[in-house]
């Protein structure tokens, strides 16, 4: 073997453990996260030192990853480079179809993936029993599944030790199934928890997981192409489906306008878009992806198992001006000061949006928020200025010794106005 031939078998080599997915080709494969957790603990480090170490090897695919690692299950460009170098990493060519960023270029998954994790505790004692590693499916990630499609328990958000919650951007931990607060098993423990008859699942429930399913086992395809939303309701038309424009909005909950402007090319419909619309009608997620075949004169839809939803509108409510104009009166003549944005949730308006309706009202609230906050500081002065004269009168006279027998740091504003006040 010739030089040449041996730094070729090199790059050949895996130079990460070569750890198989899990469920790749099934309705509940495992997400892009999970398998970087596995792939991270396998080698004893921290998820986000293997995210650093897939992200520089080779060209840099994110900019900065420090304290917050790249959201790898989304359908982005970054997240398909990032997840076909780790493919290539692992020597497993699946590890690519993990997560939803096979569907780069057809369709965005923005508002439909959590930020806070969600899990099934009840998936995980299965796994523990049945001694297969724990591993979160896709199925979780996303905002729509409220409902473990197994058990048809609502899936879970918070420790039932600690009650916190773990963030997708942040949280350590090195093994899949452990809380990453305190390290406490996620799974359901029969003997403390009462066994009581789960809930069943709402239809719409339902339907989404079977949807997405649907959606995640299709990822071997790998023929699912972007398509105008135009020839999208031309196909459906063909297909049987064919409904007005209003109609279709009342059963996907939508408004007409947005049907009419994706109608006339004005932008391209969400993942979560879609997903109303292939429930709505009740037509496989996939097929809607799938573009009509010009050699064959096009492919039919195929068939699900539940029956059209009809979702529930999703206009907000008019706002009562009235009421928040009295309650902002309220809270000028009460005694407290509470910032503007606490204010803006407090009556459930947008700050920009009072200060556009209502400026003259939010005008008296930000001086008051103003005289508060600088009153505040001035008592903070005070407070500072009395114990550095208590030093000084104990003999402490260095600007040093001040600030490290009163427990102020010598650059905190309050402490240069104390001093040279």
């Amino acid at each position: 073997m010739n030089l040449v031939e041996s730094n070729a078998t090199l790059l050949l080599r895996s130079t990460l453990h070569s750890l198989q997915p899990i469920g790749v080709g099934s309705s509940f494969a495992e997400s892009a996260d999970s398998y970087i957790t596995r792939l991270a603990g396998s080698h004893a480090v921290e998820r986000s030192k293997l995210h650093r170490f897939v992200n520089e090897h080779g060209d840099r695919i994110f900019g900065d990853l420090r304290g917050q690692p790249a959201r790898i299950d989304a359908s982005t460009p970054n997240a398909l480079t990032f997840m076909r170098r780790t493919a290539q990493l692992v020597s497993q060519p699946q590890v690519a179809l993990l997560g939803l960023s096979w569907l780069e270029g057809s369709v965005s998954s923005q508002q439909c993936l959590r930020k806070r994790r969600a899990w099934c505790p009840h998936c995980f004692r299965q796994m523990r029993l049945d001694g297969q590693p724990f591993y979160a499916p896709l199925q979780w990630d996303f905002v729509q599944v409220t409902d473990c499609a197994i058990h048809g328990c609502a899936l879970r958000d918070q420790c039932a030790r600690c009650g916190k919650q773990c963030s997708v951007a942040r949280e350590r931990t090195r093994q899949v199934g452990l809380c990453g607060s305190c390290g406490e098993a996620l799974e359901v423990d029969v003997d403390k928890e009462l066994i009581e008859a789960a809930p069943a699942a709402t239809k719409e429930s339902r339907a989404v997981s079977e949807q997405l399913g649907l959606l995640i086992s299709s990822a071997q395809l790998g023929r699912l192409r972007c398509s105008t939303f135009a020839n999208l309701i031309v196909r459906l038309h063909r297909a049987g489906h064919a409904v007005s424009a209003s109609e279709l909005a009342r059963r996907m909950g939508s408004s007409k306008g947005t049907i009419s402007d994706l109608m006339k090319g004005r932008g391209q419909p969400s993942l979560h878009f879609l997903l109303r619309l292939a429930t709505a009608l009740a037509v496989p997620l996939p097929d809607l992806l799938q573009g009509p075949h010009e050699a064959d004169g096009g492919r039919a839809l195929g068939c699900v198992h539940h029956e059209p939803i009809v979702w529930a509108s999703r206009t907000k409510p008019r706002k009562n001006w009235t009421d928040i104009q009295r309650a902002l009166e309220f809270e000028a003549v009460s005694a407290g000061s509470i910032s503007i944005p606490k204010l803006a949730r407090k009556v459930g308006v947008d700050a920009k949006h009072l200060g556009v309706t209502l400026p003259e009202q939010m005008l008296v609230h930000r001086r008051k928020e103003r005289a508060a906050v600088e009153s505040e500081r001035k008592a903070k002065v005070a407070r500072a200025a009395a114990m550095i004269e208590k030093a000084s009168e104990a003999g402490v006279t260095s600007k040093r010794q001040v600030a490290g027998a009163i427990g102020i740091g010598r650059t905190r504003r309050c402490f240069k106005a104390a001093w040279t006040g």
